[in-house]
């Protein structure tokens, strides 16, 4: 039984490598075939493409496209991988199985095959007639297919809630092509050969694919309204194999080190949403991926998760130790921040010593305000350099802070029962706490360099605090997109706010200060950016760093 594996990615090839050194495509019955996002450059899809260890066979689409989160082109993307795996006649897969590049293998290869053997010409995917069952919890549904959306709900929100409120107003009713009734389900799938076949040639059609791409996420019905014509009812399993949970507010769960157990229970054969500093997670789950199950009586409940998750979302509502559980695991995706209300700022600017000069200015001035350093360095715990405690956090709370960060960064939110905790974050250090915030609500994240920066001066300053020798991915990183197009890794939060557009907001120290002018920390905060000497932190001129960069280059080769 050989399986195309069909890879939706995005993300940078070092968080992609440890999926894709999983054991499980260490077969000759395996084969990869990778769409790598079109906004990935050809330096990343080059990175990419050496991360594939021997062993694992892989092939990577050349012809990508720009995908983009509720529109048609996740549909084209994964089109492009059916026809690919299809025209390999080579390898010629009996299953093609599409997963996100936040996908990992959870099962051994071999249960897979037992357990596709054992369903032979049965196609895994949810496929709901929403003329008979409602697929969607909240918002639309309907409407998505029987309206027109010329606009995308995150780039263009004004003009797609206009564009829908007008259609409903008009009673607007698109026609389905072809008589087609519409089914709905997890884009997620793994089809039989032949069924893929036949969808994939229907979605050369350009009249459904004009049709698509004028819906709003056509992932979510057009290979499911596909499928449900063109197989029968008795072969859709009505499920698909990959393991992944939401709660309420439709926030994913987040895997991480200690799940292993309850991942374990669950009757899936790939799991979603690995968090990537996940290193312990990873390793038990490929140890398991390259052992023998010898226990298969979970192919009976394969696509039906355990109540676990459920019983910690009832457990959390009402019992404060369990918020941060999953069963008997840890669940740090949010943790103790789903019951914050505080807003909190995030402070980050290129230079780490510029901001450490700031803030302690600013506590100098009102030094009983939460104005707090890098609490989230991985490196140390250090509340406010030279000074002890600060309003109870300490040194000796890494421990409890690295354990549960989501109940570490609740305490510092709710320091002062008047105003707003301010902290220092690196952008360009990947952690928890540096993707949470982008998607809280109650975040403002503070851009605190001087105004007038450029590029180059940015990077410069940012390499000062940096070590070639134990900072170096981060320090290659900056030295590399300094001299080329690409956001420096301390842009983090400027390209996530362009590209991604976050829940939380965003300005610059100046611009919220002249915003919120009573507010006491952001006042202390801009009358220490006018004491602070910028020019001891960065360089005057954009030529003078480039020299320095450039020698920094030499020192690194």
């Amino acid at each position: 039984m050989k399986i195309a594996v069909l890879v939706l990615c995005h993300e940078s090839p070092a968080r992609l490598a440890p999926r894709l050194a999983s054991p499980f495509y260490r077969s000759a019955d395996v084969k990869l075939y990778l769409h790598y996002d079109g906004r990935q450059g050809a330096d990343a899809l080059a990175q990419l493409e050496r991360a594939v260890p021997p062993g694992v066979a892989a092939q990577f689409l050349q012809e990508r496209v720009v995908c983009g989160w509720g529109d048609f082109t996740l549909v084209d993307a994964t089109h492009r991988l059916m026809k690919a795996a299809l025209a390999d006649t080579a390898f010629a897969a009996d299953y093609l199985m599409l997963v996100s590049g936040s996908c990992t293998p959870v099962r051994p290869l071999a249960s897979l095959q037992e357990y596709l053997r054992r369903r032979r010409g049965m196609d895994f995917i949810q496929a709901v007639d929403v003329q008979h069952r409602s697929w969607v919890k909240g918002g639309l549904e309907h409407e998505r297919y029987q309206y027109w959306f010329p606009f995308n709900f995150r780039t263009h929100r004004r003009a797609f809630e206009a564009a829908t409120r007008w259609q409903r107003r008009l009673g607007v009713r698109r026609a389905v092509p072809g008589g087609l009734r519409i089914h709905f389900g997890s884009q997620w799938f793994a089809l039989t050969r032949e069924t893929a076949r036949r969808v994939a040639g229907r979605l050369d059609d350009p009249t459904l694919r004009e049709f698509f791409a004028r819906s709003w996420i056509p992932d979510e019905f057009a290979v499911q309204t596909l499928v449900a014509a063109e197989q029968r009812p008795a072969l859709i399993a009505g499920h698909h194999l990959t393991y992944y949970e939401f709660d309420g507010q439709g926030r994913p769960l987040v895997l991480d080190n200690g799940h292993a157990g309850h991942l374990a229970r669950q009757p899936f054969f790939f799991a979603r949403k690995i968090a990537p500093q996940a290193a312990a997670l990873q390793r038990q789950i490929d140890e398991r991926v390259a052992g023998v199950e010898e226990d298969l009586s979970y192919f009976n409940h394969v696509g039906r998760p355990t109540n676990d998750y459920q019983r910690f979302l009832a457990h959390a509502l009402t019992i404060k130790a369990a918020r941060a559980t999953v069963g008997s695991s840890q669940d740090t995706w949010r943790g103790f921040m789903d019951f914050n209300r505080r807003p909190y700022y995030v402070l980050h600017a290129s230079s780490r010593s510029y901001l450490l000069a700031l803030l302690a200015a600013a506590r100098e001035s009102a030094p009983d305000l939460p104005l707090l350093d890098f609490v989230f360095d991985p490196a140390a715990l250090v509340p406010a350099a030279g000074r002890g405690p600060v309003r109870g956090v300490q040194a000796g709370m890494r421990a409890r802070r690295d354990y549960d960060p989501g109940a570490f960064l609740y305490e510092l939110t709710n320091l002062d029962a008047d105003c707003p905790t301010a902290f220092a974050l690196d952008a360009g250090v990947p952690s928890w706490t540096r993707e949470f915030v982008l998607w809280d609500a109650n975040a403002t994240l503070v851009h605190c360099d001087p105004p007038g920066l450029g590029k180059l001066q940015r990077a410069e300053a940012a390499l000062r605090a940096l070590n070639a020798a134990t900072d170096g991915p981060v320090f290659a990183a900056t030295l590399e997109a300094a001299l080329s197009p690409k956001w420096l890794p301390q842009e983090h939060f400027a390209a996530a706010v362009v590209e991604k557009q976050p829940a939380c907001q965003s300005w610059t120290l100046a611009d919220l200060a002249r915003e919120r002018p009573g507010d006491p920390v952001l006042v202390a905060l801009a009358s220490a950016a006018a004491q602070v000497d910028a020019a001891r932190h960065h360089l005057a001129t954009e030529e003078l760093a480039r020299e320095a960069l450039r020698a920094s280059r030499r020192l690194a080769d």
